[in-house]
């Protein structure tokens, strides 16, 4: 992994042997948010652990996401990964039902 990601996507190790481990406070963060990661949702659901593959091409890191409100989080209907030449990372595509969202769980922000 570069050095410019392993700063910004890594926790600092304590000893220069110590491994490098992604940086998770962000998804945590949405998670506490009531936000669901489209990714694991389906990879759970679907007990599929390539959903959870990197994104990232070098370095081996899934630092590219999707997340949704509890209300369309039931809607969620397939998510892939795209291969390409355009970036360092893949692309990630999701697909939504809105027949199945949750309008109960709908908020008005005003």
């Amino acid at each position: 992994m570069k050095p410019y990601n392993r700063a910004s996507r890594c926790l600092r190790r304590e000893h220069p042997s110590d491994p490098w481990v992604s940086n998770r406070i962000v998804g945590r963060t949405l998670r506490d948010a009531d936000l669901t990661d489209v990714a694991t949702h389906l990879a759970d659901q679907r007990d599929d652990p390539e959903l959870r593959r990197a994104t990232g091409k070098h370095g081996g890191l899934r630092v590219d996401q999707l997340h949704t409100t509890p209300a369309l989080t039931p809607a969620i209907v397939d998510y892939r990964t795209v291969e390409h030449d355009y970036s360092d990372h893949l692309a990630v595509v999701a697909r939504f039902d809105l027949a199945l969202v949750d309008a109960a769980r709908l908020y008005d922000f005003t």
